[in-house]
């Protein structure tokens, strides 16, 4: 049972020469300080901690006692190495950690695989999924012409968020212009002639009501519907070149903005903004921005800081917060700003003039563009990431992330939150960091769990807090009970601290994984959000 003491690692003993050809079982190499290693430590190459301890306690075999290799190295972290053939870690999501920025990471990560596999593809057919991971809606394509089976009616098919179908429409009325759902997971189907159908996840029909008698007369070319803080509204575009507006889908009230003076063309692109109680759409005829309201009769012209030779704002995309904008230019640039258009935070060349197929907010700190195989996400400043897909997705904006939809799988993309980044991230001093490390070593029957926990000793309640806020935001169960159990693990070191939180927060996470297993009905995304604002029901 040799071992070999390395106490200043600036000086290496001859022994050190046998590291790279030593291999017995019971062999142990300890580094007590690495904050200066000469080229005989040159073997070791994958973790310099100043203070870190490194086990090698089997040549031929090599595991973690953490996912977080390469990312998490906490200044006194102990990483224990036992097969050098396959690395397991406690997590996984650590490894899909990509740097967008400076102290920022998202994270890419899949929730589901696929039920539709062989039932749906994705490039013919229109889809509409409903916010918070809800149902999802497909119909086929009807301006791509494709070979069918029957010649019979449509069919509006609801499946959930994993891909398995809870029911379908035959669908007998009129041209479907756009598809959406409601705050209330109600299927909108808004038609040609102006009508708008509403049904429940069930293909029940609940009620029809109408975008007013200019709409049916002139019949509608476009329609987006959007989230308010009356609820669910929609805004549809006619033949004639006018927009009208409904605010509230429960209650249904007709109002027709703005006008713009001589179009004659059907707008570039177009989105709406809602925000405060004032809904606005915001038009691009060519490279000319208008807002339009309906309290005013004219259209109010935007002057926009775009590059020279611009000729047309080919595509928009706004916030969940209605706070941000970003446009795309035919010259390729993204343009990202205020919803005010007041200010510029950059203007990005993608290197592509094609359209997008998709625009998006991933969140409120970047924007996700897709083209065929790749999604580029570009953060405010104008930096930038990008994923490769070999077969076609779509992009479901959500208010913490984007959810990537595809035959295969539904993953999502998202900002890491700042706690979960206090916790996991390189050479992390904070308190719920060491509070983890604690827990881990104290379910390993270690002594140093007791070093860890006087480093925090004064901080308790602060990384009691952030334990239980990290696993908020975790979707998988083995990372959440990590984390729940170094909260509790906390908790016993500080006799009056409030266990209300411990108690919601396990709760609520039973009943959100309860909810989102792919064999049930039951479907939760964007969990920050229902974890902050118990936005969650039971479909």
């Amino acid at each position: 049972m040799a071992s070999l003491v390395l106490t200043d690692g600036s000086q290496l003993t001859s022994d050190s020469q046998h590291l790279g050809m030593y291999s017995s079982p019971t062999a142990s190499l300890v580094l007590t300080d690495s904050s200066q290693l000469t080229s005989d430590s040159q073997h070791l190459g994958m973790y310099s901690s100043p203070v870190a301890s490194l086990v090698l306690t089997d040549g031929s075999q090599l595991t973690s006692d953490s996912q977080h290799l390469g990312i998490y190295s906490s200044p006194v972290a102990s990483l224990v190495l036992t097969d050098i053939s396959q690395l397991t870690y406690d997590s996984q999501h650590l490894a899909d950690w990509c740097p967008l920025g400076k102290d920022t990471y998202f994270r890419k990560f899949e929730i589901y695989s696929m039920a539709w596999q062989n039932e749906i593809n994705l490039d013919n057919v229109v889809l509409a999924a409903a916010s918070y991971g809800g149902p999802v809606a497909v119909v086929r394509d009807r301006k791509r012409f494709i070979k069918v089976q029957t010649t019979g009616k449509p069919v509006i098919s609801i499946y959930t968020a994993s891909g398995r179908q809870m029911s379908s429409i035959v669908w007998t009325g009129g041209q479907i212009i756009h598809l959406g759902w409601s705050s209330t997971e109600d299927l909108l189907c808004v038609q040609n002639d102006g009508c708008v159908l509403a049904y429940d996840m069930f293909g029940t029909y609940l009620h029809t009501f109408g975008m007013g008698q200019e709409a049916k007369d002139t019949n509608i070319i476009e329609a987006k519907i959007f989230a308010s803080v009356n609820g669910t509204g929609v805004v549809v575009l006619t033949s004639s070149y006018r927009f009208f507006l409904v605010n509230n889908v429960k209650e249904p009230k007709v109002r027709q903005l703005a006008e713009v003076a001589g179009l004659t063309v059907p707008p570039s692109s177009w989105c709406v903004i809602s925000e405060d109680r004032h809904t606005r759409v915001l038009m691009a005829r060519g490279s000319d921005l208008y807002l339009l309201k309906h309290s005013e009769q004219h259209a109010f012209p935007v002057g926009l800081d775009l590059r020279e030779n611009t000729k047309s704002v080919v595509e928009m995309a706004v916030s969940h917060n209605n706070r941000h904008v970003a446009l795309f230019t035919d010259l390729g640039h993204l343009w990202i700003g205020s919803a005010d258009m007041r200010k510029k935070y950059c203007e990005f060349d993608t290197k592509c003039p094609s359209r997008p197929r998709q625009l998006v907010w991933c969140g409120t700190e970047a924007v996700v563009g897709h083209w065929d195989t790749v999604l580029l996400v570009v953060n405010r400043q104008g930096e930038f990431i990008n994923y490769s897909y070999d077969s076609p997705v779509h992009l479901l904006p959500e208010m913490d992330g984007v959810r990537v939809l595809s035959a295969f799988t539904h993953e999502m993309i998202q900002k890491v939150p700042l706690v979960v980044q206090q916790i996991f991230r390189i050479n992390s001093t904070e308190p719920g960091s060491y509070l983890l490390e604690a827990s881990k070593q104290f379910q390993k029957r270690s002594h140093r769990s007791d070093e860890y926990i006087r480093l925090v000793k004064d901080q308790l309640n602060v990384a009691v807090r952030q334990c239980i806020d990290a696993a908020g935001y975790e979707f998988d169960p083995s990372n959440q009970m990590m984390l729940i159990r170094a909260a509790q693990f906390g908790k016993s070191f500080v006799p009056d601290i409030d266990s209300e939180p411990y108690v919601k927060m396990c709760r609520t996470l039973r009943v959100l994984n309860a909810g989102n297993n792919h064999t049930e009905n039951l479907t939760c995304g964007a969990w920050c959000g229902l974890v902050k604002f118990g936005n969650f029901w039971y479909n």
